[in-house]
């Protein structure tokens, strides 16, 4: 005859021993199966975040469960009169040990198992013998029961005990040495167990070591560049981590330039540095190094507008678009300093200037002379400032911007790419340079 967990005993045959046979006929499949599928759900979990581990599980054994039951009705002073009562005193009859390799992994293994299932009740023991772990127990979810071929009713209790693994095996030994024996254990036995006890303690204080300076590494990979060093400094590293034999003798280039470069495209930690240059000084970059070489002047072509120009050109830059919304007042105003600030460029990177001066030179159309001679005019400080245009400017900026957008002279495509993404240089130095070559090409004339 088969009892509820709310069922009371007959006179005749105790509670305990009613609820022992239930549980060797009965129950130990459904606990068997529950304790399968905990344990699997445990290792899924956890290997789903990497958390190294490893996973033991056990059921009591009949003569130890009853002991147990039996302990307990001992000390509460009275028999048990349900199997519920029974089952609130004792929540371990199943039980999944998850042994973690790595300290500081038991809170967290916590936390993740804790969502996997149904959670009873969580218990963080810490006792004075040094023992510290998490227990859990939980039940299967419904879902998770259905997979199993079980019923609600049949939902059994199962103990996660989430510790590490040099507690684990510390623990084992001082069951066995301490709580099974049935005499006490000697004093050198005790001596023992303490000392590996700090061993233990030792360990997880140096896993713990190792752990902050992982973290503090992790950490300044993602701090900020503060300044153009730490641009040089990345740069340096990676050449002498990972040297490559086309790259010696080559110019590195102003690190100025691309610090700036890297805020404006916000990738401005060092983590990001790293994969900046990872990705453009890597394998194949000798045969692109060597295929857009031939389209900049001899000689002028270094490392730093090198990556720039793979992560500009290769891409296609950014439209206006992507820059700038609102009013076409404030998109005219973007393209004006975006236009004016390629001169500076042009002049920072490509010296002496005539190498790409020549350029505008060949090209010297009436709309061009037109746009060279507006660009280096003070009076578009006002439009700069607000004020508006006039239409015949407007087309003739939109004209100019056109010109620049269907470029094929590299130099050109680069520095008017880096100010599109919103490197704006000083209106000055653009009106300086700007005025400077409408001179040379007069003089060329």
């Amino acid at each position: 005859m088969a009892y509820s967990p709310t069922s009371t005993a007959p006179e005749e045959e105790s509670v305990v021993s009613l609820f022992i046979q239930q549980y060797q006929t009965q129950d130990i499949i459904h606990y068997r199966k529950n304790l399968n599928a905990v344990e699997g759900i445990c290792k899924q979990v956890l290997s789903n975040h990497a958390i190294p581990h490893s996973t033991e599980s056990r059921l009591k054994e009949l003569a130890s469960l009853k002991d147990k039951i039996v302990d307990f009705e001992r000390k509460r002073g009275f028999s048990y009169q349900a199997f519920k009562d029974i089952n609130r005193d004792i929540f371990d009859i199943a039980g999944v040990c998850i042994s973690v390799h790595i300290p500081s992994d038991r809170i967290k293994a916590s936390e993740l198992l804790q969502d996997a299932f149904v959670t009873k009740n969580v218990i963080h023991k810490q006792k004075p013998s040094g023992y510290v772990a998490t227990h859990i127990h939980v039940l299967l979810k419904v879902e998770d029961l259905g997979h199993q071929g079980l019923q609600s009713i049949d939902a059994k209790l199962v103990e996660i005990q989430v510790i590490s693994t040099e507690l684990r095996a510390w623990s084992n030994l001082e069951h066995d040495k301490v709580y099974k024996p049935k005499k006490k254990p000697t004093i050198s036995v005790r001596h023992g167990l303490e000392t590996i006890r700090m061993l233990v303690d030792v360990n997880e204080n140096v896993h713990h070591q190792l752990e902050e300076v992982e973290a503090y590494k992790a950490a300044k990979e993602y701090r900020s560049l503060r300044s153009v060093d730490d641009v040089g400094y990345g740069l340096k590293k990676r050449l002498e981590e990972h040297p490559l034999a086309w790259i010696q003798g080559q110019t590195i280039g102003s690190c100025t330039s691309l610090f700036n470069f890297l805020k404006s495209r916000q990738l401005d930690t060092r983590r990001e540095l790293r994969q900046v240059l990872e990705l453009n000084l890597g394998p194949d970059s000798e045969a692109v190094w060597s295929k857009i070489a031939t389209e900049y002047p001899a000689g002028k072509l270094n490392l730093v507008i090198f990556i720039m120009d793979r992560l500009l050109l290769t891409n296609g830059g950014s439209d206006v678009e992507d820059l700038v919304s609102g009013d076409d007042h404030q998109i005219h105003v973007y393209k004006l300093q975006a236009m004016m600030s390629t001169f500076v460029w042009l002049d920072r990177f490509f010296k002496p200037p005539y190498l790409w001066q020549q350029i505008f030179a060949d090209q010297y159309q009436e709309f061009l002379r037109e746009g060279l001679v507006l660009l280096g005019s003070t009076r578009l400080d006002l439009f700069l400032k607000g004020d508006l245009l006039e239409q015949d400017d407007i087309a003739l900026i939109d004209r100019l911007w056109d010109w620049f957008e269907y470029q094929d002279d590299r130099q050109i495509r680069l520095t008017f790419a880096i100010s599109k993404n919103g490197m704006f240089r000083d209106r000055k130095d653009a009106r300086q340079v700007i005025q400077l070559m409408v001179h040379a090409i007069k003089s060329l004339d």
